[in-house]
C-alpha cells in the first residue's frame, strides 16, 4: 500500500531526514563522511578558504525551456547566455574532481533537463561513482520510450514540476504545457518502477501554490496518493526569481500580483503590515555546494543567475582551484561578517535584501 508523504512550506526540515540523507545512504564511505564532518564544522566557524570539498553539485543539464512560466527567467526568454545543452566532457570535469566526496548531484536548475539528449547518461555517470541523483522536471517532453531509459538510469529522484489538478489552473502557470500528457507520464512511470519492484526512483509531485490553484491542494494530495506518488510537496509562490537576490521582501512581494495565496503560511514573505522581516539563518551555500552552469560557469549556489555573477570557469581553473579562489574567500568573509565586509559578488546583495 502506498503512503505518498505530504509537506507544506512552514514545516521545516527534521533532523532525522538530515540523519538519513547524508549517513544512512548506500552512497556514503569513510572519505565522505569524514568531509561531511569538516563541512558542519566550517557551517559553525565559516572560514575564509574552505578546508572541506562540496558534498552538493547542482548541474545545469539546459539552459533553456519549452514552457514560458512567467516568474521564470528561461520561461521568459531573460538571459546573458546563449541557450545551450552542458556538454559530457563540462560535466566530467566538474563530477571527478569531487565524487569521491559528492553525496548528491542535482541534475537541475535554469532549465528543463529533458533537452538534453544525454541527461540519462549524465544520471549513470554519476550514478556509477556512488553519487545520489536527482532531476526535477515539467516531464513535458517525456515520452513513453524513454521510461526504461529513466529506469535504467539508477536515478534515485525525479520532482515533477505540477501545479493543479486541471488543465485550466495548470496552464494558468504551465504556459505551453500539457496536464494530461504530464499526469499520464507520472502513473506511466510509477507504475512501470513498480512492476519492478524498485524503489527508485522516488516521485515527488511538486505543487507550487499560487492564488489561482490555492483551492486545489487538497484535491492534489488526494490525487497523489491514487498515483502512488512517493510524495507531494507543496512550497510557496515567489517572485521574478532571477531576481530575487536583488530585491528585498517588500520589492519581490508587489511583483507577485495575482500570483499571491490567500493563506499566509503559503508566502514567501513576511512583510505584512503589523509584521517585521524575518531574519534568516546565516548562508551555508559557500561551505558545502557548488553549481554548474551549461557554459562552464561556477556559480556559487542554484539562485545565482546571471553570467556576471559566476564566480568562475572550468574554461579557465579547476573547480577546486576555483573553490577557494578570491570571488570565494571574499564572499565566504562578506558572509560570515553579516555584510558588514563587502565581497564585490551577487552576496553582497543577498545580504543586504536579507536572503541568506
Amino acid at each position: 500500500m502506498n503512503r505518498t508523504r505530504i509537506t507544506y512550506p512552514w514545516q521545516g526540515n527534521h533532523w532525522l531526514d538530515c540523519i538519513t540523507r547524508f549517513i544512512f545512504t548506500p552512497y556514503n564511505s569513510a572519505r565522505k563522511l569524514g568531509n561531511l564532518i569538516l563541512v558542519l564544522l566550517q557551517n559553525l566557524i565559516k572560514p575564509e578558504k574552505a578546508w572541506a570539498r562540496p558534498i552538493k553539485l547542482i548541474v545545469e543539464p539546459f539552459n533553456g525551456c519549452n514552457l514560458h512560466c512567467p516568474l521564470c527567467p528561461t520561461g521568459r526568454m531573460v538571459t546573458d547566455r546563449k541557450a545551450a545543452a552542458l556538454s559530457f566532457d563540462l560535466l566530467k570535469k566538474a563530477v571527478d574532481p569531487l565524487s569521491p566526496y559528492l553525496y548528491e548531484v542535482y541534475l537541475y536548475n535554469w532549465g528543463e533537463p529533458l533537452l538534453n539528449p544525454e541527461l540519462f547518461e549524465f544520471v549513470k555517470y554519476c550514478s556509477r561513482r556512488r553519487i545520489k541523483t536527482i532531476v526535477s522536471s515539467n516531464l513535458t517532453l517525456f515520452e513513453p520510450g524513454m521510461t526504461e531509459k529513466l529506469l535504467g538510469s539508477g536515478l534515485d529522484t525525479l520532482i515533477i514540476s505540477l501545479d493543479g489538478i486541471s488543465s485550466r489552473t495548470y496552464l494558468q502557470y504551465r504556459r505551453g504545457g500539457d496536464f494530461e500528457k504530464v499526469m499520464a507520464n507520472m502513473r506511466n512511470i510509477i507504475q512501470k518502477r513498480d512492476k519492478t519492484r524498485s524503489a527508485k526512483p522516488r516521485v515527488i509531485w511538486q505543487f507550487i501554490v499560487f492564488s489561482f490553484n490555492e483551492h486545489e491542494v487538497a484535491g492534489a494530495a488526494k490525487l497523489a496518493r491514487e498515483a502512488g506518488v512517493d510524495e507531494i510537496r507543496f512550497i510557496s509562490s515567489f517572485s521574478n526569481m532571477e531576481e530575487m537576490v536583488y530585491k528585498d521582501d517588500t520589492q519581490k512581494q508587489s511583483q507577485l500580483n495575482d500570483f499571491l495565496p490567500a493563506d499566509p503560511r503559503y508566502h514567501l514573505f513576511r512583510t505584512a503590515a503589523g509584521q517585521k522581516t524575518e531574519i534568516k539563518p546565516r548562508c551555508n551555500y559557500l561551505w558545502g555546494q557548488i553549481s554548474l552552469r551549461t557554459d562552464g560557469g561556477i556559480a556559487p549556489c542554484c539562485g545565482s543567475y546571471y553570467r556576471r555573477d559566476d564566480f568562475g570557469s572550468l574554461a579557465e581553473a579547476g573547480i577546486l582551484e576555483i573553490w577557494n579562489n578570491d570571488k570565494y574567500r571574499s564572499a565566504r568573509r562578506a558572509v560570515k561578517s553579516g555584510g558588514i565586509y563587502r565581497s564585490s559578488t551577487v552576496c553582497d546583495p543577498c545580504l543586504k535584501n536579507n536572503q541568506l
